[in-house]
């Protein structure tokens, strides 16, 4: 019973590794927008996509329900009711 739970833990301590090494460091470009925060929306959305040709910036107002999955070409840029950016727009 021991041989059993050792393989099942090392196959979780495994699986968790992979999920983990799917981060933003393995992506090309630039990866975060700071200096954004305050801007236009849709003007953000053109600078990201200008500055890093392997995204897609998509505008979303705040709250807007998204998928969790990690994706090295997708960036979210939340906005207020207003338009503006809320939040530093990063690649994920």
């Amino acid at each position: 019973m021991h041989a059993f739970h050792h393989s099942y833990h090392q196959l979780i301590i495994n699986y968790l590794q992979t999920i983990s090494s799917n981060n933003m460091t393995d992506c090309p470009g630039k990866l975060s927008w700071p200096e954004l925060v305050g801007s236009s929306g849709d003007a953000a959305a053109a600078v990201i996509e200008r500055e890093n040709r392997n995204v897609n910036a998509i505008v979303l107002k705040d709250g807007t329900p998204t998928t969790r999955d990690f994706r090295c070409d997708r960036v979210w840029v939340w906005v207020n009711d207003y338009g503006v950016v809320i939040r530093t727009p990063i690649v994920r």
